[in-house]
């Protein structure tokens, strides 16, 4: 099989003219990954979204998110992957342990970002809680159209 660099640099089995793409965005933080990996059919087993516009791209992503140790759940085409962007309520912060630290830290960088200055308070690290299916379709399904973002853009 060939690899090919997308249109980010990330290499890609299907060259940089196909249309197969899916999306699963890093809605979950890396020390997290590890710590809330389970087995098929554990009842604490976590759920990550993805979106697509190719069933066999959503469907092998699927299977590699789930031999990882995940969940998913279709957030629908990649015209819908807004709905798990970063300032959404899927995104990150419900699989941590303590949410409100999570966006003191937030807070923080954007402040840091903004006054030209490093972050004083390290990030958050927590062994995470499971985020399940029902609770992920329910932040997908309740997440505002104000967080939609241009395609291809930033927001305004």
């Amino acid at each position: 099989m060939s690899w090919f660099a997308d249109p980010f640099g990330k290499p890609s089995a299907y060259g940089p003219w196909s249309a197969r793409s899916s999306s699963r965005r890093s809605t979950i933080s890396d020390h997290h990954i590890p710590s809330l990996a389970r087995p098929a059919g554990a009842a604490d087993r976590t759920a990550l979204p993805i979106a697509g516009d190719d069933a066999q791209a959503k469907a092998s992503a699927a299977d590699l998110i789930g031999r990882l140790g995940f969940d998913t759940v279709d957030a629908g085409s990649l015209a819908e992957g807004w709905r798990f962007e970063p300032e959404t309520a899927p995104y990150a912060v419900p699989y941590s342990a303590d949410p409100d630290a999570v966006r003191a830290f937030w807070a923080e960088v954007g402040e840091a970002l903004r006054s030209g200055t490093m972050p004083q308070t390290p990030p958050p690290v927590d062994a995470g809680v499971p985020l399940h299916v029902a609770q992920l379709r329910t932040l997908l399904a309740d997440t505002p159209q104000a967080h939609r973002r241009p395609r291809g853009g930033l927001p305004p």
